[in-house]
Parts: structure tokens; sequence; C-alpha cells
């Protein structure tokens, strides 16, 4: 389905962390998930801009997944690409990169170079947007 975006639609997205849920004790318990050294750092993303059936015209992307490193997977069984800042470069580059290649950039970030814990279900709220929703509420 990506494979042509793949060759010549890669893109940054760029991010301070990301949410995600734990199902424990029959609810879903929601995670902030940050690079420990870095506030800032980029997801790899494929984009297409295309008419839908009305004629507009559309730009979207995805951010792509990969399985989920040491940290992630008590947590959940994916977890987006942190790209390497090695990597940035070379993944937004308008060369074919080769299947070896590709399969080494999008491999799971290092575990521990990451932190994850525990934030209020606050961060469910449509409305809630400060820096509240990521401050941890228990440990681990």
């Amino acid at each position: 389905m990506f494979r042509d975006l793949l060759r010549s639609q890669r893109c940054l997205v760029p991010a301070s962390g990301f949410f995600e849920w734990k199902r424990e004790w029959g609810r879903k318990i929601p995670f902030y998930i940050h690079v420990k050294d870095d506030p800032v750092f980029g997801f790899a993303g494929l984009y297409d801009v295309w008419r839908n059936p009305a004629g507009t015209t559309l730009r979207t992307y995805t951010i792509i997944t990969t399985t989920a490193n040491t940290l992630m997977a008590p947590i959940h069984d994916r977890m987006p690409v942190i790209l390497k800042q090695d990597d940035e470069m070379r993944w937004l580059s308008r060369d074919v990169l080769p299947a070896d290649e590709v399969h080494r950039i999008l491999a799971p970030y290092p575990a521990g170079l990451m932190e994850a814990y525990p934030v209020s279900e606050r961060v469910n709220r449509t409305d809630a947007d400060d820096k509240q929703v990521i401050e941890r509420v228990r440990e681990l």
C-alpha cells in the first residue's frame, strides 16, 4: 500500500513524545513516552497529495510503526518509528533506499534512550491541552 510513497515521499513528523494506553485491570491506563535526552525528535513519516472525489486537494501523512522495543512491549505491541538523528537526512533524501537500509532505519528505537510513565486520564479529554497531560501520576 505504501510502497510508492516509501520510494519518494518520505517525511519527518516532529514530536516531543507520544501517548499509548495499556490495558490493565480492565481499564486503559495512559502512558507518555519520550526520548530522554532529546526534547524534539522525528517520527518516520510518509506523505501524499491527492484529490478526493469532490475534487479537493488533500495533503495527508502517516507515521510508520514498528515492533515494540523492550520499554514499549509491556504497554503495546507496536510503536512509532523514531528516527535516530544520524538517519534523518538519509530518510529525507530523494534517493531510493535499498531494502536493507530501510529495515535498519525503521528498526525500533533503543529502549534505554527512552522513558515511559503513566499520566492522568485527563489526557483523554479533548479540551485538555496543557503541560499537565504529560505529568507523571505514579511510578511504574
